[in-house]
């Protein structure tokens, strides 16, 4: 969920207040791998057999998950049309069963919170036209709050990531669907993905695609960002697209571009052919971003 950087006096308000509230996990789910939501709508349950030398990866925050039909006319695009494995952050699991069925993929979806302004269920998802072969969840450092000054509290929303190995031409690949939190210093930042990478390499995967909405805004929190996965060995996939929500607010028109470059793709053990972003309006507040490899 892209937010402005300028926060109201009342927000601020609330946010300086908050260190005498009482923080409650209420509305976050805490188990490792419950909830969980799978499905497989292939019309072909298996590709193993078949030999493919690209596949094309997406990520894409679909603000909550509030216009899945405009969605699915968007991801069935020629741009996007052929994607192999969708990593889609800010879904609810009507939504991410929709577009599986629609897309005629294999799904996981791991909802992180109940948010209680939207009453539903919000986390992360992968959806495919392989072979999903094992699924986790991680719980990630740094998450957001989301503050209740009438009750005197502020709610915890834990931020994770959902990973899933997937199955093509006989090899596996660990991917990532993640979401950081809006409000961060940078040296947090830095920090979750560094946490985040790391994760991974203790899993001894030799092939991992880690996308998502990072909300690294500006330059400082940008290369926190890629120098903790770069440190690491991975690769900024999407390097260069620029700003990846869908727009602008006006009071922040004279801020360049490219310091809302907030989503991002980082692999490992994979070459990059191509990568992009594709435009639209009114679908989210973020723009999908895509990229081209090499397997």
């Amino acid at each position: 969920m892209y937010r402005s950087p300028f926060i109201p006096s009342f927000f601020l308000l609330i946010i300086l207040s908050c260190p005498s509230c009482f923080s409650s996990m209420k509305y976050s789910y805490v188990n490792l791998n419950h909830p969980i939501y799978t499905g497989d709508f292939r019309d072909t349950p298996s590709f193993s057999d078949t030999a493919q030398h690209f596949i094309k990866v997406v990520s894409f925050n679909i603000e909550f998950a509030q216009h899945i039909d405009e969605a699915i006319e968007l991801l069935q695009e020629d741009l996007l049309k052929d994607t192999d494995i969708f990593l889609l952050q800010e879904m609810d699991e009507k939504g991410t069963e929709r577009l599986a069925r629609k897309l005629n993929m294999q799904y996981v979806y791991y909802p992180s919170i109940h948010h209680p302004k939207h009453n539903k269920n919000v986390g992360n998802a992968i959806l495919t036209k392989w072979n999903i072969r094992s699924m986790e969840k991680f719980i990630l450092p740094y998450p957001s709050w989301y503050p209740n000054p009438l009750k005197a509290k502020r709610y915890i929303f834990v931020k994770i990531a959902a990973v899933a190995d997937i199955e093509i031409n006989g090899l596996i690949f660990k991917c990532v669907s993640t979401h950081a939190a809006a409000f961060n210093t940078t040296q947090k930042r830095r920090d979750f993905a560094e946490a985040l990478a790391r994760r991974l390499d203790y899993s001894g995967a030799d092939k991992i695609i880690v996308g998502g909405d990072f909300n690294s805004f500006g330059g400082s929190d940008l290369a926190a960002t890629v120098e903790s996965f770069a440190v690491l060995g991975y690769e900024w996939a999407t390097k260069g697209i620029g700003m990846t929500i869908s727009e602008k607010k006006y009071i922040l028109k004279y801020i360049p571009d490219d310091a809302f470059c907030l989503d991002h793709i980082f692999v490992k053990g994979i070459q990059v052919k191509n990568q992009g972003k594709m435009e639209q309006k009114g679908i989210s507040d973020h723009l999908p971003i895509w990229v081209e490899l090499k397997i």
